[in-house]
């Protein structure tokens, strides 16, 4: 895929043009929806009652009543339930020795399992969904959800010291490209949004690969069947952190406890803070020339204002 750069000034440009269209012009990002902020959110309240499991045990029940949970919303057997979970366990915990401690490892393959529901639905794709859609009227499932959130947050957040597989050297726990990679779809009417210089947060966990094919490869397959312009996210992270620990995202990890380890999945955390820094449309959005857009992610996310805007599409 050719590289595509652009000039920061005539960027810097068009966004003072836009913001000036926006002062006259009414648009979407004046909704409700994009009022929204990690300050005023649900999942905030639920994550600081919540407690972070530190051993399996206490992340079982929790998952349990999530998966239950979710279903009696969408009106489906709660049985399938069990049966969803019960497989879910014996892929996450396959060493008898990781039931009393190791809870990263167990939440890392929690997250990268793709068992799906009856309705086709993965549990790292209904954990997004609820995060995203922060429902007051929902308040138990996100009760759960703050929980799972915390266990899989151990390895994100404060999960650097454990012991590394065999299979990935430490000096592989950085993207070599000093950046990571995201492909995906965007509706049009959200790209307004993502305007050179703009700052915001993601209301969702956000994975991204090391690897730029493999992330090709994710926005083939979303593009196929779809509507909405394919777009690549790059996203830059401080190089300094290849060797200062200092200048690590202090939100974000490399997942290595997956059986998609060829993915190298770089995990951010719900409610990460990003940079637009480059913004290319294309003019032809398919997966062979997506729209590119550069991020630079934020070092911390506890310094950054809780009322920063959510991202409506990630």
């Amino acid at each position: 895929m050719q590289e595509l750069t652009a000039d920061v000034a005539h960027w810097k440009a068009k966004a003072a043009k836009l913001e000036k269209e926006k002062k006259s012009t009414p648009c979407l990002l004046e909704t409700a929806e994009y009022n929204k902020t990690f300050e005023k959110s649900n999942f905030k309240r639920e994550y600081e009652r919540a407690n972070a499991p530190e051993y399996i045990e206490e992340l079982v029940g929790p998952l349990r009543a999530f998966i239950k949970a979710y279903l009696r919303t969408q009106k489906l057997n709660e049985e399938d339930g069990d049966i969803f979970v019960e497989e879910l366990l014996k892929e996450a915990i396959p060493f008898p020795g990781e039931l009393l401690s190791k809870i990263q490892c167990t939440a890392q393959r929690l997250w990268t399992s793709d068992l799906k529901l009856p309705n086709g639905r993965p549990l790292y794709s209904i954990l997004n969904e609820v995060i995203r859609k922060d429902s007051n009227d929902e308040g138990e499932i996100l009760q759960h959800a703050a929980v799972l959130t915390k266990a899989i947050n151990k390895m994100c957040v404060a999960g650097r010291d454990f012991k590394l597989p065999k299979a990935v050297p430490k000096s592989e726990m950085f993207p070599t490209d000093d950046c990571v990679y995201r492909g995906a779809v965007i509706p049009k009417e959200h790209l307004d949004f993502f305007s050179f210089g703009r700052k915001y947060r993601v209301p969702n966990f956000l994975a991204t690969s090391f690897v730029r094919k493999v992330a090709e490869g994710f926005c083939k397959d979303a593009s196929e069947g779809s509507t909405d312009d394919a777009v690549m996210w790059i996203v830059h992270v401080d190089p300094a952190g290849r060797y200062d620990a200092n200048k690590l995202c202090k939100h974000a990890n490399l997942i290595v406890n997956s059986k998609f380890l060829g993915e190298k999945e770089y995990l951010f955390v719900p409610y990460s803070v990003f940079t637009v820094s480059m913004v290319y449309l294309s003019p032809n959005p398919s997966y062979h020339t997506p729209h590119i857009i550069h991020l630079q992610a934020a070092l911390d996310n506890k310094k950054e204002p809780e009322s920063l805007p959510l991202a409506p599409w990630s």
